[in-house]
């Protein structure tokens, strides 16, 4: 079967099938976009799947079929799916609250939407652990903040299930939130963290961090450790090393002017927003409308090894094909 054909006689068969695995296949099938998919595809695959997703709740629903529709939204990675993953969200059964939780930040293009990161939000709460667990990535994954956010995560600091622990250390660290730090200095104190905590400690770059993870690497320094896990300590050093916030903040107020500079003819405006690491540089059109914002500026590059020009003029090139309003 060739699941790049949508309206194959077998997945129309494997739709309208009494039996729960046979819908369950065809969603999974529904969900496999390929990498070059068009949008006529893409809306093919997402009116097959919203069918599937109505027929089953009318029926009385079989809550596997309607988990399998759930992940297969994930993999189509389409906004229109946001409204049917939030009612999910207070499925009677576990797995398909999973589903969604692991679903909302694709369906929102990984955008902190407002509706989106309440029902996350509401999942980090929760009675099933594996929920909690991807609810809280998924929060990590949007970069959400603000007080709603912020105290979800940190109910789930001292969680039972481990992983929720840590996946909520590492959201809550990227708020900047002080009970990251107190849980962080607590854990690295202790000499055995965990890979999530050393994550969050990257994404939390406090300066107080610095010593005590320069202390681990030095009596890690002999230990057979796994490479990515030295990778990871090393980020978060680097992050925590009171020079790079200071270094950070010079590089983003000159390439926030040079931007300016190349712009201003236009009418677009630059703006710097949030803390190093978690900045972001946010290009507002004439209609003041955002044309441009890029992933955080520290995720993948180093205040200390940052080519202003070079990140500059990589921002022109994109905003090249960004057409300018009638003036």
């Amino acid at each position: 079967m060739n699941p790049g054909a949508v309206g194959d006689p077998e997945i129309a068969a494997l739709i309208q099938s009494a039996r729960a695995q046979d819908r369950m296949v065809a969603a999974e099938l529904l969900g496999r976009m390929p990498a070059n998919a068009d949008q006529a595809l893409r809306d093919q695959r997402w009116s097959r799947l919203d069918g599937m997703l109505s027929a089953e709740l009318a029926g009385g629903g079989d809550a596997t079929v309607i988990a399998a529709v759930a992940t297969a939204f994930q993999h189509l990675e389409d906004v229109r799916a946001l409204p049917s993953l939030q009612a999910l969200a207070v499925h009677p059964c576990a797995s398909v609250r999973f589903a969604v939780a692991g679903s909302i930040p694709a369906a929102c293009g990984y955008r902190a939407l407002a509706e989106a990161v309440a029902s996350l939000v509401r999942l980090a709460g929760d009675e099933d652990a594996d929920v909690r667990d991807w609810s809280c990535f998924g929060l990590g994954q949007l970069n959400a903040d603000g007080p709603e956010v912020r105290e979800a995560l940190a109910a789930r600091l001292d969680d039972e299930h481990p992983d929720t622990r840590g996946e909520a250390l590492v959201a809550l660290a990227k708020t900047g939130d002080p009970r990251a730090y107190a849980t962080l200095a607590e854990r690295l104190g202790a000499g055995d963290p965990w890979t999530l905590e050393i994550e969050a400690a990257a994404e939390l770059a406090d300066t107080r961090l610095y010593p005590v993870l320069r202390g681990l690497a030095g009596e890690w320094a002999d230990d057979d450790d796994d490479e990515s896990f030295r990778a990871l300590l090393e980020r978060a050093i680097a992050r925590c090393d009171p020079r790079r916030r200071p270094a950070a903040k010079a590089m983003e107020a000159r390439l926030a002017a040079g931007l300016a500079g190349e712009l201003a003819s236009s009418g677009r405006t630059v703006l710097v927003t949030g803390e190093f690491p978690g900045t972001r540089l946010v290009v507002l059109g004439a209609d003041g409308r955002t044309e441009l914002m890029n992933d955080r500026i520290w995720d993948y590059t180093d205040p200390l090894d940052f080519n202003v020009e070079q990140e500059r003029d990589s921002y022109l090139l994109t905003l090249s094909a960004v057409p300018l309003p009638d003036r």
